[in-house]
């Protein structure tokens, strides 16, 4: 019999797995797989356990599901890629049960909220395919999910599977404690972003889009937000349209919004851009900026960056580049 390795965190949203758990075994065992649950206690212990089990001589699970919210998601397709950095989803079939707050990946790629759904697809659904994004910074405070090394790109410091940011309610989710996640949802990310509302941060920066090309294009000064996505959901507040198979098209978005010191222009940025997205108006104002982009190099300030709502930490010197088609999953 195949074997199923389930990696947990029970605390995730409102525990709705646990709930749901004999029901999930369930679907793996009718699907011909023997499951194994492990169930994370901290962050950092879903990447530990998923690239142990990819970087292992002899690995014993042909598939491998995460169960939890983005953050989880995250860590564990983030060991996987760690943990054998060739073809790790080529070895391993990788499934996800979204059980998070927000879950973008999960609205992006039409899994199902609902756990036993959600097992289904991951043990007999499609095969999927886009892309990895891969952040290399020349130093960082935090290379546990990265040790490969690229003389022109930097350390190899993580990889996002959907979005990586900083600024502006890039941390609403890593920061935003769980209690209030398992009591309030959703509701819980807009009152820890109300508050970033009141002290909106500002870093000067350098970035440049597609660099020594002739699609070559740079944006310089202070910034209140920059996000970075291969999704069509970002913290359930960003919008866009379009095919899958755009995700795997060797580009990201970039959104960007400028600071500036006049208020009202500050706050008619940020609370017009999900509207424009959402209804798609393609028109920039005084402060926003959307591109696609192959390559994305920012220098300047040390921001926090954020990946799949998991935090790297303060970092600079970065460059942006996508793992054409190396991302691999079932749903």
């Amino acid at each position: 019999m195949k074997k199923l390795l389930f990696i947990v965190n029970p605390n995730s949203g409102q525990g709705l797995i646990k709930k749901n758990l004999y029901n999930v075994l369930e679907v793996f065992r009718g699907a011909g797989y023997l499951p194994s649950v492990y169930l994370t206690g901290q962050s950092g212990e879903a990447f530990a356990v998923a690239k142990s089990v990819a970087g292992g001589t002899e690995n014993p699970y042909e598939c491998v599901v995460a169960g939890g919210g983005d953050g989880t998601m995250h860590e564990v397709a983030e060991g996987i890629a760690a943990g054998d950095p060739l073809g790790g989803f080529d070895k391993i079939r990788y499934g996800y049960i979204p059980a998070g707050t927000v879950n973008d990946f999960a609205n992006t790629w039409s899994i199902s909220k609902d756990p036993t759904a959600a097992a289904k697809q991951a043990v007999s659904g499609e095969r999927r395919v886009a892309d990895l994004g891969r952040i290399c910074a020349a130093d960082s405070p935090n290379r546990n999910h990265g040790s490969n090394l690229d003389r022109n790109l930097g350390h190899t410091l993580s990889h996002f599977v959907y979005v990586a940011s900083f600024g502006l309610f890039s941390g609403t989710s890593a920061h935003t404690p769980q209690p209030l996640k398992a009591g309030f949802g959703k509701l819980a990310y807009l009152m820890q972003g109300a508050g970033e509302m009141l002290d909106i941060p500002r870093h000067k920066m350098k970035i440049a889009l597609n660099e020594n090309t002739e699609e070559e294009e740079i944006f310089e000064g202070e910034i209140a937000m920059c996000v970075i996505s291969n999704s069509f959901s970002v913290g359930g507040v960003l919008e866009f349209e379009g095919d899958t198979k755009k995700l795997c098209d060797g580009q990201f978005e970039l959104t960007l919004i400028k600071y500036t010191d006049n208020v009202p222009e500050m706050l008619n940025a940020i609370i017009s851009l999900p509207m424009a997205q959402k209804f798609r108006i393609q028109q920039e104002n005084a402060l926003t900026v959307r591109r696609a982009a192959k390559t994305i190099k920012i220098t300047g300030d040390r921001p926090e960056w954020i990946a799949d709502g998991e935090s790297l930490g303060e970092i600079s010197d970065v460059i942006i580049t996508p793992r054409d088609g190396f991302f691999k999953f079932y749903c």
